[in-house]
């Protein structure tokens, strides 16, 4: 199944709208994973500092269906943008150790974990580059490359965690632990 996210925009929401939607997304849910997020208006515009980066990645590529453009208007402050790379960055950091100590030995504790976080590092670190100015090139490759001569990301253990990510191969401890590894540092 695709996944579709979908942001719907209400003056106000009851129970009862949401309760009036449930059809409309569960028939949706057929054809596609539907990942809805129902805000009001004011959430949107109060919420720019709280979830820049939802907004910023639903403005990259979103489609208007029916009704107003809301998402064109918003404006997103860059502060607010650096600060939630940071704290991404940084609870990644975090969890990577945490998940390290505790699940010492455990080679599919640690593959997992780092084949789930390296499509958010890319993300993140594509914002980190449209924060700088810098071009950010669409293909992840180049995104990489941008980001290794420009903030230090290894390009080559990213590249080989999202590898990893994609043939699902189970690599021996000695070259997961590597792997683990280089991608902590890089990521730190």
């Amino acid at each position: 199944l695709s996944e579709v996210s979908l942001l719907i925009v209400l003056r106000e929401i009851s129970f009862r709208d949401l309760r009036k939607l449930v059809p409309l997304i569960q028939g949706a849910r057929k054809d596609f994973f539907v990942d809805p997020l129902v805000l009001t208006v004011e959430d949107l515009r109060t919420s720019t500092d709280v979830f820049p980066l939802r907004l910023l990645q639903i403005r990259r590529a979103y489609s208007l269906l029916a009704g107003n453009d809301f998402i064109n208007t918003l404006f997103v402050n860059p502060e607010h943008t650096r600060l939630a790379c940071e704290r991404e960055v940084k609870s990644t950091v975090l969890h990577l150790r945490q998940l390290y100590l505790t699940r010492a030995g455990l080679r599919p504790a640690w593959q997992e974990a780092l084949v789930e976080s390296v499509q958010l590092m890319i993300r993140i670190i594509r914002f980190a580059l449209e924060l700088t100015g810098l071009e950010t090139p669409l293909r992840t490759e180049g995104l990489l490359e941008q980001a290794e001569k420009a903030i230090g990301i290894q390009q080559s253990i990213m590249l080989r965690v999202l590898l990893l990510r994609l043939s699902g191969e189970r690599l021996e401890h000695e070259q997961l632990e590597e792997l683990y590894e280089g991608y902590l540092e890089s990521v730190e």
